[in-house]
């Protein structure tokens, strides 16, 4: 089975080369770095994709803090 962290930098590396696939608005996409910041930033839609992003990230690194807590706090406990 092949671990996520292992695969990880192998997913990252064909995200950067295969940008085009990821086109997801018909038309020309002239522009740099800014210019696709102020369109994610500027449409309603990417701006509510973004916050849900953010929350489930931080839902799932609290749960992953409360579960990596009681797994410390079950190895330490005094008989």
């Amino acid at each position: 089975m092949v671990r996520f962290r292992s695969a990880l930098p192998a997913l990252l590396a064909l995200l950067a080369v295969a940008p085009g696939a990821a086109l997801a608005h018909p038309g020309e996409h002239h522009g740099g770095l800014l210019d696709a910041l102020m369109h994610l930033l500027g449409e309603p839609d990417h701006l509510a994709m973004l916050l849900g992003a953010v929350v489930a990230g931080l839902l799932l690194a609290r749960r992953g803090a409360a579960a990596r807590a009681r797994r410390e706090a079950g190895r330490h406990r005094p008989d």
